[in-house]
């Protein structure tokens, strides 16, 4: 059961990312518009590394019939520590995107945009 629910998330997630190639070019964010410092960058890929590992560790959990609630304990866990991960690049970025609103519409990063991007992980 475990496994098939693993698969149904990684083919999602295959299908958001085939859709995004499917975009025009013009649609495309280069990303250029939110400048994040390299600390943050720094920061942000030690954390992702960290919850890395805490997926291999609930894969193994899994796979070794562990208990339902100490599962999604961990799930819980690293979905938080992703979140976070989301929160702090979006805030790092965010002073970037208001610096020059004009210039960060124009790649797709509107104020409005921003808001509709925190409100998705909250």
């Amino acid at each position: 059961m475990w496994r098939k629910s693993l698969a149904t998330c990684r083919n999602l997630s295959v299908a958001s990312v085939d859709q995004a190639h499917r975009l025009p070019r013009q649609q495309r964010r280069s990303g250029s518009a939110v400048e994040i410092k390299k600390e943050v960058q720094a920061d942000l890929s030690l954390r992702l590394r960290r919850i890395e590992g805490q997926i291999r560790g609930i894969q193994a959990m899994i796979e070794e019939s562990r208990d339902c609630k100490d599962v999604v304990t961990q799930i819980a866990a690293a979905s938080k520590a992703l979140d976070q991960v989301g929160f702090k690049m979006l805030a790092s970025g965010l002073s970037s995107c208001l610096e020059d609103p004009k210039k960060s519409a124009k790649q797709g990063y509107s104020v409005a945009e921003v808001e509709k991007l925190f409100l998705k992980l909250a």
